[in-house]
């Protein structure tokens, strides 16, 4: 049998829509044409992304003497800035005032001092010895310590200076229906332990080396914030 081969046989047609996947080598040949886009602008490149701002804090409350506290108490001393963490002082509703000894032995381990804002202090330290030494159960400090108003459970039993304020501010003013009384503070200095006579204002003590402070006076909590 007479076989024959065509010369140029890449150029056959046939063979070159074969070789090129069906297409013609005209059309396998020409280049692919771009599609034309806008140039991206300048600013559309460099723009930072637009974050939403951040919500503002909203300023915290504010309150005046004779306020109603955040406990339900009556607000009786602002000192007007947040230093130490606390601006104000509240009393105690006066559903919660009750009448105890302050009766305990050990009088130099909870010397306490007599300024605005050592009341808490003071109380942590009998806080401190009733745990380490016993004792204590419905004494002021012990009753301030275990008070529980509205959620709150930050009471103690207030200083002389903070008692005297509750007398300017609150009592002198017929607020928070304070008694003209004796009231208990924290303030122990040496073996005096003081209180303070709401009838006048007058700041009294007890030696408590002679013998045991029983007298039962009035206690009013209060807290800081």
């Amino acid at each position: 049998m007479d076989v024959q081969y065509r010369a140029n046989i890449i150029n056959d047609t046939i063979m070159a829509a074969l070789l090129t996947g069906g297409k013609t080598a005209a059309t396998a040949a020409a280049p692919r044409a771009l599609t034309a886009q806008a140039p991206m602008s300048t600013s559309a490149q460099y723009s930072a992304p637009v974050t939403a701002p951040a919500p503002a804090t909203p300023p915290a409350p504010t309150y005046k003497i004779g306020d109603k506290g955040p406990a339900g108490g009556i607000v009786f001393y602002d000192k007007g800035n947040n230093s130490g963490g606390w601006r104000y002082l509240e009393a105690a509703p006066v559903t919660t005032e009750r009448t105890a000894a302050i009766t305990f032995s050990n009088w130099q381990a909870v010397e306490g001092n007599r300024k605005v804002g050592d009341g808490k202090e003071n109380t942590n330290k009998f806080i401190v010895v009733f745990k380490r030494e016993g004792g204590g159960i419905n004494s002021a400090a012990w009753l301030c310590n275990e008070l529980t108003v509205s959620g709150f459970n930050d009471w103690y039993l207030p200083s002389l200076d903070e008692l005297l304020y509750m007398y300017n501010n609150l009592y002198l003013q017929g607020l928070a229906d304070l008694k003209s009384a004796n009231y208990w503070s924290s303030s122990v200095m040496y073996v005096y332990v003081y209180f303070l006579d709401f009838s006048d204002g007058s700041e009294k003590s007890i030696n408590a080396a002679w013998s045991p402070p029983n007298e039962r006076y009035q206690v009013r909590a209060i807290r800081r914030f």
